[in-house]
């Protein structure tokens, strides 16, 4: 019998964030994307009743709304219910969906939104006082891979390193004591 231990790392990005990317250039583009994850998600025969009429908020949206009231049903669709716990909470998006099934609107979403990002890694609800400490308790959390936003260049002294090392690797570990 053991424990296991993990541990991951991102640049996380808030709701808000991530609905400013949508626009009036790309909010014919966005609302599309909306309709066809509607579609998508309504015709898997493991969609839920509850999770059905939460879609419902978000089909057919004319073309014509205003793009205030396209952010407004999209934060609504996010609401989440629960709360954080010390070890384990029980937050999760009311509509009933998981983060990989928001994933597919929004990866498609940042594909019509015209600005190059990074993948999106996942898409969670952290919830956990103890756990994950630095992170956005309660809040929906968009993660992209830290490496993806940035480059590493050796400086001078690690130049030299590499000159007597022949090759340098970065190697990341987890101590656990028993």
């Amino acid at each position: 019998m053991g424990t296991d231990y993990s541990s991951e790392s991102a640049i996380i990005v808030d709701l808000e964030s991530m609905i400013g990317l949508i626009n009036g250039k790309n909010k014919k583009a966005t609302l599309e994307v909306i309709q066809s994850f509607v579609d998508k998600i309504m015709a898997d025969q493991y969609t839920s009743e509850e999770t059905k009429e939460w879609l419902k908020k978000l089909d057919k949206i004319p073309s014509n709304i205003k793009l205030g009231e396209l952010k407004e049903k999209l934060r609504e669709f996010h609401a989440i219910k629960g709360s954080a716990g010390k070890y384990d909470g029980d937050c999760h998006f009311a509509n009933g969906m998981w983060g990989e099934d928001m994933m597919i609107l929004w990866e498609d979403v940042i594909d019509v939104s015209n600005i190059v990002l990074p993948d999106l890694d996942q898409i969670r609800i952290f919830d956990s006082y103890r756990q994950q400490v630095d992170c956005p308790l309660e809040e929906v959390s968009f993660c992209f891979n830290a490496e993806d936003c940035y480059e590493k260049k050796l400086n001078q002294t690690g130049k030299n390193l590499e000159k007597i090392a022949g090759n340098l690797w970065e190697t990341s570990w987890t101590t656990v004591s028993y």
